[in-house]
């Protein structure tokens, strides 16, 4: 299981401030167990803490993720791999999830909560569409949009629908690999 992302972030800053200090510590069993729980992490970490372990802090150079991932070609690789499966799989999700036109609203702050974790983890270095993922997205926006175009009380809300499959077209353009 995942520790949770504070605890991540925190071992991230003590075993970054030890490699500071000349102890070669993210490597190995180390590094191992780092990747491990970034891969769990990625998969169990709620949106907002995933957008948080993603920003910048002054005058540390980032979270205890972002330090990691730029001193680790293994972690900064993990982090990318997990972090694009996960908004793949929530695009899919949200799309799928959507059954009446109240619930487009949440859909789409849904979306954009993800493109924004997408694009934070581009801008850091730990995001990328591949092919794959990027026709994945796009063939769960399609699917969505032709099945709320077909239901008569999702067409009332099909503007909106039609917003959220440009964003997320507009984000696998831009975080393309």
């Amino acid at each position: 299981s995942a520790l949770a992302p504070e605890p991540f972030a925190r071992l991230g800053r003590a075993a970054m401030a030890l490699e500071a200090a000349g102890l070669r510590l993210v490597e190995g069993q180390l590094e191992d167990a780092l990747a491990a729980q970034l891969r769990a992490g990625m998969e169990a970490w709620p949106p907002t803490s995933i957008l948080e372990l993603l920003q910048e802090e002054a005058p540390g150079g980032g979270t205890g993720l972002l330090r990691l991932c730029r001193h680790s070609a293994r972690l900064r690789a993990e982090a990318c791999q997990g972090l694009s499966r996960r908004v793949v799989r929530s695009v899919a999700a949200v799309t799928r999830s959507i059954k009446t036109s109240d619930q487009l609203p949440q859909a789409q702050a849904e979306l954009l909560a993800w493109a924004r974790i997408a694009r934070r983890g581009s801008a850091a270095g730990i995001f990328r569409f591949d092919e794959a993922a990027r026709s994945s997205v796009i063939d769960a926006m399609t699917k969505c949009t032709e099945r709320c175009m077909a239901s008569p009380e999702l067409m009332l809300g099909i503007k909106l629908v039609q917003d959220m499959e440009w964003s997320m077209l507009v984000l696998v353009g831009a975080a393309g690999g």
